[in-house]
């Protein structure tokens, strides 16, 4: 019974710490609306510097992390989604949201880093 009641005020004490909702940090955590003027540039700017292959495996051991987070409708965007990236369609469904293309490069065009240094990202929803 202890420990139920333990876990219990654990659990309290956690969820009392945070906000909800959340407090984003907003250099890392993004929301794009579909037309959102400078969408493109953001998502251009973090593939810069989380991604690619110039400089070979570009971002590898970033100590940056981002959620792109796209809300319903059609974003007519490129998003390349680099090390450390993740990609979400805020909708019910993923039909409900539309991006215009998604990819993620290999980090060199030297493939004897292997195709497992392509991970530490992800695309859902959309």
């Amino acid at each position: 019974m202890l420990s139920k009641v333990l876990a219990a005020y654990n659990i309290a004490y956690v969820l009392a710490g945070e906000p909800n909702p959340p407090t984003w940090d907003t250099k890392r955590v993004k929301i794009f609306t579909p037309g959102q003027s400078d969408a493109q540039a953001q998502l251009d700017a973090i593939a810069k510097s989380q991604g690619g292959h110039i400089p070979a495996w570009n971002g590898q051991w970033s100590d940056n992390r981002y959620a792109l987070l796209f809300t319903p409708g059609k974003h007519d965007v490129n998003v390349d989604v680099g090390y450390y990236t993740t990609v979400h369609g805020l909708g019910k469904s993923p039909v409900d949201t539309t991006i215009g293309n998604v990819m993620a490069q290999n980090g060199d065009f030297n493939f004897t880093g292997g195709a497992l240094a392509n991970f530490w990202r992800g695309a859902e929803n959309f």
